[in-house]
């Protein structure tokens, strides 16, 4: 859970989430963590709350938005990784988001 989002819900576990809900938990949380940061006692967990906003990514994929609409969100993402010391290969592996065929 994001730092002060008392709404957050695991996505794993909310399985009838829209795409525009999935979306406007993306740009909160990441708002959030823009602003506030994660602190320096949390940031082992880094990477739980990264790929939480990734998981997100892909939910909204899979309920119908594109890949091209999702770029500016998965970018914003990738910058944020890599500003909380994330490494290449990690940032890859949040940025790993597969269409549902």
């Amino acid at each position: 859970m994001l730092p002060g989002n008392g709404n957050f819900r695991n996505i794993v576990k909310d399985t009838n989430i829209t795409s525009d809900e999935a979306l406007e938990r993306f740009d909160l949380n990441l708002n959030q963590l823009c602003t506030c940061g994660i602190p320096a006692e949390e940031m082992e967990y880094k990477m739980k709350e990264l790929s939480t906003l990734s998981a997100w990514l892909q939910e909204a994929l899979e309920k119908g938005e594109t890949m091209q609409s999702l770029q500016p969100r998965a970018s914003k993402l990738a910058k944020l990784a890599f500003e909380l010391g994330c490494c290449r290969e990690e940032v890859e592996v949040l940025m790993t988001i597969y269409p549902k065929m």
